[in-house]
């Protein structure tokens, strides 16, 4: 450009106002070029953040699914045994309620049973008050039966040695036959 300058006076100051818009353009176009690099750098350097941001989040995610899954088999494992043992206490349960349906049926019989066996002792208590006071009478009947026959005895005793000594005499003479022993 500096030749034709020289070259050529006349165009001379178009040439070096077409040089300082050449090179204003020149420096417009790398302005806008920088810009652009610098627009996609910072666009990259962006989308790096936003994708390194992603990539944690997406980690930090799949973290929180691998707990969550393992809390999952956890609670799923603990819910199971929860249920076994809601079945073994439900079959307790039963049993317990059959136990005690039975202990009540047994408690109803032996009230019966108790019911009936206190209306016989006070059955037999009213006989043994009747049979003590038996006993008393025939105790006293006894003792004056006894009196009696010894009385009686005495008094047999007392006819019998009188009447043998009254009748010793006959009475040797029968022993003769046979017929009383001599004692």
């Amino acid at each position: 450009m500096n030749a034709i300058k020289q070259g050529s006076s006349d165009y001379t100051q178009d040439l070096t106002e077409l040089e300082h818009h050449t090179t204003r353009m020149y420096e417009l176009i790398v302005n806008m070029i920088q810009r652009s690099v610098h627009l996609k750098e910072y666009a990259v350097k962006e989308v790096a953040e936003k994708l390194e941001s992603k990539e944690a989040i997406i980690t930090d995610l799949q973290q929180q699914t691998q707990q969550l899954k393992i809390e999952v088999v956890t609670k799923t494992e603990g819910i199971q045994t929860f249920e076994e043992q809601a079945k073994e206490l439900e079959e307790k349960l039963l049993a317990n309620q059959t136990m005690l349906e039975n202990n009540q049926a047994l408690i109803s019989e032996y009230k019966d049973k108790n019911d009936t066996l206190s209306g016989l002792v006070t059955k037999y208590q009213g006989y043994a008050e009747e049979n003590e006071a038996l006993k008393k009478s025939f105790e006293m009947e006894k003792t004056k039966w006894i009196k009696q026959a010894s009385v009686e005895k005495s008094a047999f005793e007392e006819k019998y040695w009188s009447y043998h000594r009254r009748n010793k005499r006959y009475l040797s003479n029968y022993a003769c036959f046979g017929w009383i022993s001599n004692k």
